[in-house]
């Protein structure tokens, strides 16, 4: 729900995950993002992609998807918190408010993750599990959200900026965050796709196999 995208993470199976994702030495995407599996709420679509794509670079690019995010938030904070001196959007202040307190949480989880991937990459016990993946999730979600709503100052700009950030993504809005976030819209060994039949973007492999699809299990 809009109302309470400042609150925690909708279950996804994930938070309770303390296995390591990395398995006999091995950093294995695809059976890593089998046990991501999909999104529960259409808010968090977008977050999983980006979460995926970042699995399947690997733990190097995690790095610097928590780097690129903690700055991101350094950066937002003064604009977000200048919202709430803007009384044109009084209604919503409490929302931003919860934002702004999503946002402390999302940079100490974010910490976590960083430190867990690290020891990934040089081999060291205490590395990534399912637990920080939900972690990544909702920093990205609290980023995106942020990002949205900073630059829009009129109460209807404010809500587009809502209603933006939490639907399910077309291809062109999910090639921008990519961008953003990882500096391209090309990978090696995989790509974004919006397959008619799916009416959704997804990840394909280059040999057209499916590498992830964030479509709600309900669904």
């Amino acid at each position: 729900m809009i109302g309470k995208v400042g609150g925690t993470l909708p279950p996804s199976g994930l938070e309770g995950d303390f296995a390591p994702l990395v398995v006999d030495g091995n950093w294995g995407p695809k059976g890593i993002l089998e046990r991501f599996g999909p999104s529960i709420a259409d808010q968090d679509q977008l977050p999983r992609l980006l979460a995926a794509i970042a699995v399947l670079l690997g733990p190097v690019r995690i790095v610097e998807l928590v780097t690129r995010l903690e700055h991101g938030f350094a950066a937002l904070r003064p604009s977000i918190r200048a919202i709430l001196h803007v009384e044109a959007l009084a209604k919503r202040h409490d929302l931003v408010k919860q934002m702004l307190e999503r946002i402390g949480v999302a940079e100490a989880e974010l910490k976590e993750v960083r430190g867990r991937a690290q020891n990934d990459l040089a081999g060291r016990p205490m590395g990534l599990r399912g637990t920080e993946l939900a972690y990544l999730v909702m920093g990205l979600r609290s980023f995106i959200l942020a990002t949205e709503v900073s630059k829009r100052r009129t109460p209807i700009g404010f809500e587009d900026g809502l209603v933006l950030a939490t639907t399910p993504p077309v291809l062109a809005y999910v090639e921008e965050w990519a961008q953003r976030l990882f500096g391209s819209l090309y990978f090696e060994g995989f790509q974004l796709y919006w397959p008619k039949e799916y009416g959704r973007t997804i990840l394909v492999y280059d040999d057209g196999q499916l590498a992830y699809d964030p479509k709600p299990e309900e669904d």
